[in-house]
């Protein structure tokens, strides 16, 4: 199996994302998101991962002339389900609206949908609704935190997840998931292999809510450093190879790093498995590889 990039789009539609101190993260212009796509449809990339909830993405890439070159997964909005309650009929209803709504957006039909919300995998009546949406050219499934999350979500037939892995973050592979999902021809979509920036900055330079990081990202950069690979080279070469993967998302803010990054994956080299990242990941602190831990 060869693992393939999918281009993340949450910083087309808003913020999002680590930078060093005194520089915050910087939406592009609309111009700049057609260059980035244009820059990943020449370099190989056939898949786009988006949300109805990031800010005006999907919009975006609708509006993107060359859109139907790319196979899209996204997700419905976040929190839509809070209120317990309503028929089955009722929620295909309101499902089948939003779903509607994304496909206007994007101006084509996703190829995979997903549950933003991953707490709503444990609701059966959410459940039934969302899997009649799942066909021949739909995948559905849950975009997770939880390793526990894949499970269900594999065990009632989805056949899609998103699931962060990165050097830090190994609990998916460490609980048998990507094994499973293999198995069961699930595609596993694994998000977050820089962390949300994290990886790439210089330790020293580390916004508060992430100082706690400081010794183990210190750490990973000096492997990479004996490698003599670069903390891109480093991070998106280990999540390239992580059997059972089949698309790792990542995000830009620029043609510049997008055009890094390609190059980086396109020089991942064999051995990548026998470089000791995996002991990063030992006994380390959910506050450091949960973004939402981050205060």
């Amino acid at each position: 199996m060869t693992t393939a990039l999918c281009l993340g789009t949450a910083q087309f539609g808003m913020e999002y994302g680590l930078r060093p101190v005194g520089r915050p993260p910087k939406k592009p212009s609309r111009d700049e998101v057609f260059r980035m796509l244009d820059l990943a449809r020449e370099g190989g990339i056939e898949w786009l991962d988006t949300s109805a909830a990031y800010g005006d993405a999907e919009i975006l890439l609708g509006d993107y002339p060359q859109g139907s070159a790319f196979h899209i997964a996204t997700k419905q909005m976040p929190n839509r389900f809070e209120q317990s309650g309503g028929t089955g009929l009722e929620l295909l209803s309101t499902m089948r609206i939003e779903y509607q709504c994304s496909v206007a957006r994007l101006n084509q039909a996703p190829r995979v949908y997903l549950f933003h919300s991953s707490r709503y995998i444990f609701r059966p009546e959410l459940t039934d609704a969302f899997l009649k949406f799942q066909n021949s050219t739909l995948r559905v499934g849950v975009s997770c935190y939880e390793p526990e999350e894949a499970h269900v979500a594999i065990r009632l037939g989805m056949r899609a997840i998103q699931i962060p892995s990165n050097v830090l973050d190994q609990r998916f592979a460490k609980a048998g998931i990507l094994e499973t999902a293999q198995a069961r021809d699930v595609q596993v979509f694994a998000r977050q292999p820089f962390l949300q920036g994290l990886l790439l900055l210089h330790p020293n330079e580390l916004p508060d809510r992430v100082q706690q990081a400081h010794d183990v990202v210190r750490a990973f950069q000096i492997i990479c450093a004996e490698q003599g690979l670069t903390s891109v080279h480093g991070a998106l070469g280990f999540a390239l190879t992580q059997p059972g993967v089949d698309y790792v998302v990542f995000g830009v803010e620029n043609g510049e790093q997008l055009q890094e990054d390609l190059a980086a994956a396109s020089h991942v080299r064999e051995g990548f498995d026998r470089i000791p990242f995996q002991t990063l990941a030992d006994n380390i602190s959910e506050s450091i590889v949960n973004p939402s831990r981050w205060k």
